[in-house]
């Protein structure tokens, strides 16, 4: 039983079948095959690559074209801008440079004839400063393109802060007399180093807004 047993187990192994080998032209066939899978999968992925590099060259020209849509629209609204505050501040000097003329006029034809007195004619000078200042104000609304563009006139040079003061009391003195307020200050012997206009424009907001937010009757 046992001498069977091995025997059989012994002839098991080559009794087994072994795998039936391919003739040279099916090997060559399946060699094809399988080729022709490679390269069908090589093709897949390249077309897949292209699409994409499509789709994201795609993208970025719609983002660059928007980009320059966008850019294109501001350059048109700072233009109109520009444009607006050019035939605005034409529109002012005009008139102002009447207002100045006039109020020059009558100062001359007092210095020849003295018919006004000194409050009068203090108050003549006070229109001809505040006109002055306007004026100055329309020539720096231009300045608004320039700010944009980062380059900003100004014209630094030496002067007495007295004067300055002086001038924007002046121009703020109908509002002081009809609140009844006193605006006083020692007088001050230091000069500076500004812009005449933008100094001026200064000392005028906070002495107008000193005047606007004070109590009536207050010193």
């Amino acid at each position: 039983m046992e001498n069977g047993q091995t025997e059989n187990f012994r002839k098991g192994p080559r009794d087994r079948r072994r795998p039936a080998l391919l003739n040279p032209v099916e090997a060559d066939d399946q060699v094809n095959q399988t080729n022709t899978l490679v390269r069908a999968n090589e093709q897949l992925v390249l077309a897949t690559l292209n699409a994409q590099a499509e789709a994201d060259a795609a993208t970025s020209a719609l983002k660059q074209a928007a980009l320059a849509a966008e850019l294109e629209a501001v350059t048109s609204v700072s233009r109109s801008k520009t444009d607006f505050l050019a035939r605005v501040s034409h529109e002012l000097r005009t008139p102002l440079n009447a207002v100045l003329g006039f109020g020059q006029l009558m100062l001359m034809d007092d210095d020849e004839h003295q018919y006004l007195d000194a409050a009068q004619r203090g108050r003549l000078e006070a229109i001809r400063l505040a006109g002055q200042q306007l004026l100055s104000l329309t020539s720096d609304m231009l300045d608004l393109a320039r700010i944009e563009q980062g380059r900003v006139r100004m014209d630094i040079k030496g002067m007495k802060l007295d004067g300055v003061i002086n001038s924007s009391m002046t121009m703020v003195e109908p509002s002081t007399l009809s609140r009844n307020i006193d605006i006083r200050y020692d007088c001050c012997d230091y000069v500076v180093l500004a812009d005449e206009r933008a100094l001026s424009q200064v000392m005028l907001n906070l002495l107008s807004n000193a005047v606007k937010y004070n109590a009536p009757a207050a010193g």
